[in-house]
């Protein structure tokens, strides 16, 4: 007879809390195809999405999305990945004194909640597209009902930070976080542009620096 042992139904099995199930499907039939084009993204410096699964619907993002089931598929990866190193993520920086935490394209929830955990006098928010607010809130949502989303779309007056912004911010250079991070807090918090967003969303350019935005005033 053969049976798993503790560590894989602790990280295997579908019904664990610390499951990487989702990941590991999620890599098997998305990510580890697209490594079968490796020379062809360093040679054409590009992703190689299209090619591995055909004509893109839009963006990579609105090609995952493009149906409920692919959604859920790469929610549920995203959902895994804090699963291992979760909360030393979240506790490499001491946020203690930081009341509110908005963690921006959330997705599940997952980071949301190990913020929580590490930081429970805090309130902690999970900001993502209306269809992600839904499934993760149907989908995923714990016992832990503390922390809230929030959905919502690229205002439409965002028109020059839009196309850069619809992308994961790790990707992003670091004076278009800054640009992100300032649009959605004053959505969020102030519902009005400040002139130094104004001078953000007329800037094109990528060297756009902290320092920048703020003399601009």
């Amino acid at each position: 007879l053969y049976s798993s042992s503790d560590v894989a139904n602790l990280y295997l099995a579908k019904g664990s809390s610390k499951s990487l199930h989702d990941m590991i499907i999620y890599q098997s039939q998305t990510i580890y195809p697209l490594w079968s084009h490796l020379g062809d993204a360093i040679r054409e410096g590009k992703s190689q999405y299209e090619k591995t699964f055909g004509p893109l619907s839009g963006d990579v993002f609105q090609t995952i999305y493009r149906s409920e089931e692919e959604m859920l598929k790469f929610m549920g990866l995203m959902n895994s990945s804090w699963v291992i190193d979760g909360h030393d993520v979240v506790t490499a920086f001491n946020l203690s004194s930081f009341q509110t935490i908005v963690d921006l394209g959330g997705c599940t929830g997952a980071l949301a909640r190990e913020m929580l955990e590490a930081y429970p006098s805090s309130s902690v928010i999970v900001f993502d597209l209306p269809q992600v607010v839904e499934a993760a809130q149907k989908h995923f949502c714990q016992e832990n009902k503390a922390v809230k989303f929030q959905s919502g779309e690229p205002h439409p007056s965002w028109s020059t930070a839009a196309a850069p912004i619809r992308t994961n911010v790790h990707i992003l250079y670091d004076s278009w976080c800054y640009l992100f991070i300032c649009l959605v807090n004053a959505v969020w918090f102030q519902q009005t542009f400040s002139p130094q967003i104004r001078f953000c969303l007329r800037t094109t350019s990528r060297n756009v620096s902290a320092e920048s935005l703020e003399s601009s005033s």
